[in-house]
Parts: C-alpha cells; structure tokens; sequence
C-alpha cells in the first residue's frame, strides 16, 4: 500500500537492498581476491566520486590492500539501490509471491530513453553464479552488473531492475 501510495500521488518509487530481497542467493557475487592494481584503481573511484582527496600514502596502501578491498566491495553492493520489474503481469507464481496472494496491484511502466538514470537492464538467469574476477582491466560497471544475473529457477519472473549507488531503501 505505501508503494502504491507513493508512486501515484507522488512520482516516487522505493530502491531495496539485496538484504531485503525473499531468495538468499540473490546478488551473492562469488568473488575472487582482487589484484592490488585493482584495489587502487577501486580506490581511486570511490575517493574521487565522492569529491574527497586521496589518505596519505600508508593509509592508501592499507585501504587498497585486497581483503580491505572485499569488505569495502560487500559494503558497495549492500548500499546498492535496486528496483525490480517484471516484463509480465500475468504469471500466476509472480502474484502468489509478490502481489499480497493474488490481492495487490500491477503497474505497467514503458522504459523511456528521456530518462536514463531509470534506465532497466534485463536479468541474466543462469545455473551457477559466475565469478567476478577483479583485476586492473575490471571496470566499475562490471561490479553492478553482476547484481544482474540469477539462478535459472527464477527464470519465470523475467525479471528487469533499475540499480542505483547509494540508494537502498531511499525513495526517489
């Protein structure tokens, strides 16, 4: 009811954490340990994303070291903003599962290119997770997109989702 409330009478919608999603599985990257060269290019990013200099070298070098890394990399995708879509409203598991047991609602939104900060990418559903190798060719894009692929069981949902940094559970 509130996320109906918010999107019709105020344009809003609600980007979750993978911590809230109801599969466990869900967004767990398997992760290989990061090079060092990727640790401070990572590093690098995040400083300068956020408009902040650079630790002095000692703290930079600690920061970057690859188990740092990890944990910083773990504390980016729990900080991830993702909404999920559905290209179909008429499966009947999608309505037992997410719609209140058949009693919620369905919006249908059209993707728009005038609009590209809600742009939706479409899941990847697969067997097994595939490993994210992190090394100094690894791009940041890289890391979000591997928030897009899921287990072949949920395969049926057809499943889009809108990711934002910095955006779990923030309404925009």
């Amino acid at each position: 009811p509130l996320a109906a409330h918010e999107l019709l009478l105020h344009s809003r919608i609600r980007f979750s954490s993978r911590n809230d999603f109801n599969d466990p599985f869900d967004t767990v990257i398997p992760i290989t340990k990061p090079t060092a060269e990727f640790g401070k290019a990572y590093l690098r990013y995040l400083y300068e994303k956020q408009g902040v200099a650079l630790p002095e070298v000692r703290e930079f070098e600690t920061r970057s070291e690859p188990e740092n890394i990890l944990s910083t990399l773990c504390g980016t995708f729990d900080r991830l903003g993702i909404y999920s879509l559905s290209s179909s409203v008429i499966n009947p598991l999608m309505w037992a599962h997410y719609a209140c047991s058949h009693k919620g609602l369905a919006f249908i939104f059209n993707q728009s290119t005038d609009i590209p900060e809600f742009c939706a990418f479409p899941i990847r559903y697969q067997k097994n997770n595939q490993k994210l190798h992190l090394n100094s060719t690894s791009s940041i894009d890289e890391i979000s997109l591997a928030t897009l692929n899921k287990g072949i069981d949920w395969l049926y949902e057809r499943e889009w989702r809108i990711l934002k940094s910095n955006q779990a559970r923030q309404w925009m």
